[in-house]
C-alpha cells in the first residue's frame, strides 16, 4: 500500500473486525486457510516479549481470555 491507501492502526484494527477468512502463507504458498462461519471469531495474542504471535479461532468472542481483536457476527 502506498499514499492514501495506507491505513492507520485504528483503521486496521477496525477493518480486522470484518474478516471472514484466515490464511497463513509460507514459502510454499498457502499453508493454512480457514473460512470463518458466523459464530467464529479470530483473536490474537502477542507473547514472549512480543516475539510470538498466537492466533485463535474461537467459537465465541469470550472463548479466549486475552486482550485481542475479534471478528464478531453482524
Amino acid at each position: 500500500m502506498t499514499g492514501s491507501e495506507e491505513l492507520t492502526a485504528l483503521e486496521l484494527l477496525t477493518a480486522m473486525n470484518n474478516i471472514n477468512r484466515l490464511e497463513v502463507i509460507d514459502q510454499t504458498g498457502r499453508a493454512y486457510v480457514h473460512y470463518l462461519d458466523e459464530k467464529e471469531s479470530v483473536q490474537y495474542s502477542l507473547q514472549d516479549g512480543n516475539r510470538t504471535l498466537k492466533i485463535f479461532i474461537a467459537a465465541a468472542a469470550t472463548d479466549v481470555p486475552f486482550n485481542s481483536t475479534s471478528r464478531r457476527p453482524d
